[in-house]
């Protein structure tokens, strides 16, 4: 069992993969690595990487996630926003997109059609994250068809019962089908697609990664495992009640994220993380300039001085890189939905004793 902070690969077999490393390797890079000293500057190029959250909504409720308890409205991106979006970071210099954050990328119904235009603008690698329960053939081959490059199913127990404790869903069996048909469909039409499956390891499926290892590696380029951590202080419950291994310190001063990804949530915020259920990360509107201007702006400066600073007490920024014991509170208030954190986290406790009795 793997319980590093760092995903581990095992078996990459697809050397068809655009990107040139596996997904492991390329979260490696994106969260764990400082990035290249130019780029850690208040002003920085337009990052390469662009990651559209097109819904923040999900079909699954993940034992371990925050998205199940997200008080913030649930919706979904405007197309006309997305296709907007898509184009100008195309236009600016993004290479690559994933479409997906904190929310459920098939729960939107135009992905196909948005995959598509990404792959006519050029960009050279489109990658998504899935728990696979909605990528069923029917709405899994126009995305194929349409040029994604890289598929993670995100797979977090190795057995139906496990599986539905720790999902909410009982969708084993319709998961596997759909994995085994995006398998068998790339080979059939000789698809340049990495396809990968993860498993967050939690306590009760510490003894099933084996199991699972072993029942997708037949379809897949890679298996990777996450230690089940707080999602950015957001589920300190969850880690304390599920987490198997212990969480490793940070490998470098400053975080990258906010200097080298461009987050778009579905409301069309910027956003300084991938994993920020509430928008208290969120810094400016990018429904009200270009994109390009958006990543410059003031607000968004002084939030990386901050970060070259250390100054990110109060900020979930603070929470997470540096383990900061204050409350956070959002960066923009009048456009995040401010939570009592003792609350939610009761709520989150409570809920998991619920589901897991014997915990």
């Amino acid at each position: 069992m793997t319980t590093d902070n760092a995903p581990v690969a095992e078996f990459p077999k697809n050397t068809s993969n655009i990107s040139g490393t596996s997904i492991a390797e390329r979260r490696k890079r994106q969260y764990f690595d400082a990035g290249e000293d130019g780029l850690l500057t208040s002003a920085p190029p337009f990052p390469k990487k662009v990651m559209l959250e097109l819904s923040n909504g999900c079909n699954h409720a993940c034992i371990f996630c925050a998205n199940p308890h997200m008080q913030r409205q649930v919706g979904r991106m405007e197309p006309d926003l997305a296709l907007r979006l898509i184009a100008e970071a195309r236009e600016a210099g993004a290479e690559e997109i994933g479409f997906y954050t904190t929310g459920e990328p098939f729960v939107h119904r135009d992905l196909a059609r948005f995959t598509a235009e990404a792959s006519r603008l050029g960009y050279r690698y489109i990658f998504m994250n899935t728990n696979g329960a909605l990528a069923t053939p029917e709405r899994a081959k126009p995305v194929l068809d349409a040029g994604v490059n890289s598929i993670k199913f995100s797979i977090n127990a190795g057995s139906r019962e496990t599986y539905r404790s720790v999902h909410g869903k009982d969708d084993f069996d319709a998961v596997m089908a759909n994995l085994e048909f995006v398998s068998h469909y790339r080979a059939e039409k000789s698809l340049p697609l990495w396809l990968a499956v993860s498993m967050v390891v939690t306590r009760p499926v510490a003894d099933e990664v084996e199991s699972l290892r072993t029942r997708v590696m037949p379809f897949v380029d890679e298996f990777i495992t996450f230690e089940c951590g707080s999602q950015v202080s957001q589920m300190s419950a969850a880690e304390q009640l599920l987490a198997v291994g212990k969480d490793n310190p940070r490998q470098q001063a400053v975080c990258s994220q906010p200097f080298t990804v461009l987050y778009l949530t579905q409301e069309g915020y910027l956003d300084l993380c991938c994993i920020d259920y509430h928008n208290y990360l969120a810094v400016v509107d990018a429904r009200t300039r270009p994109l390009k201007d958006a990543w410059l702006a003031p607000e968004f400066q002084e939030i990386r001085l901050r970060h070259l600073s250390g100054a990110l007490a109060g900020t979930l920024c603070g929470t997470c890189w540096q383990g900061c014991r204050e409350p956070a509170t959002p960066l923009l208030p009048e456009i995040a939905t401010v939570i009592d954190k003792k609350a939610f986290d009761d709520h989150v406790e409570a809920l998991i004793r619920r589901r897991l009795p014997d915990l």
